[in-house]
């Protein structure tokens, strides 16, 4: 993967944006509409619980990469304050592809304990942890809690997560039957957050607001 440029939008757009997310096949069920929402800086990742049972290697590596060349232009995937548009290509591949970075999002889970609970990122917090890196993160307090997050914490935390080449059997424990019913679809407002890029036509949507800085152009 070559970076060919990227796009970093402001906080304040990331929360706006944030607030347009719906769950899965239901527009009308904007859950953080109301939330109180904002970044956590310098957060452990020893205090996120997180849902998975899994990491996989290709997006590991593909997470590196995109952290180690932003780098090169100050930007840290760590400490992001807003969130960032990438446009690359792959080797061999003349299409330029888009993904979003957005620091990961935990939500303040009422149905569990009122925990702090990843929703999404955990590759990138899998990278912090690996580090020993703080990170900030997107905490989402006060949502619609009639819809909980779709997945149960893993009590096992980091001692019961493995790195995979392949999606294994067990991914996570799922809290209802039809959980994909209070799935949120982050793709729904930024561009393949939430699922593998290999091989998928972008989504092309527009973002209000300025831009805090663009380069590779």
């Amino acid at each position: 993967m070559k970076i060919l440029k990227f796009e970093y939008y402001t906080e304040e757009i990331l929360i706006e944006n944030l607030r347009k997310i719906h769950l899965k096949g239901s527009p009308d069920l904007k859950i953080y509409k109301n939330a109180k929402i904002y970044i956590k800086e310098n957060v452990d990742t020893n205090d996120i619980h997180f849902p998975q049972y899994y990491v996989l290697e290709k997006d590991l590596n593909e997470i590196e990469l995109t952290r180690r060349e932003l780098l090169e232009y100050g930007i840290d995937i760590f400490k992001l304050k807003g969130f960032v548009r990438v446009f690359y290509r792959d080797e061999n591949d003349y299409q330029v592809k888009i993904f979003d970075v957005l620091p990961p999002v935990v939500e303040i889970s009422k149905a569990d304990g009122d925990i702090p609970l990843l929703n999404d990122g955990m590759h990138r917090l899998y990278l912090a942890h690996r580090e020993g890196c703080k990170m900030n993160v997107v905490t989402v307090e006060d949502f619609d809690h009639s819809y909980p997050y779709y997945a149960l914490p893993n009590e096992g935390g980091w001692s019961n997560l493995k790195r995979c080449s392949e999606v294994p059997d067990i991914k996570k424990n799922y809290r209802i039957k039809e959980y994909k019913t209070l799935f949120r679809d982050f793709n729904t407002a930024f561009i393949n957050v939430t699922q593998s890029r290999t091989n998928k036509k972008p989504r092309q949507l527009k973002v209000a607001g300025e831009k805090v800085r663009v380069c590779g152009e």
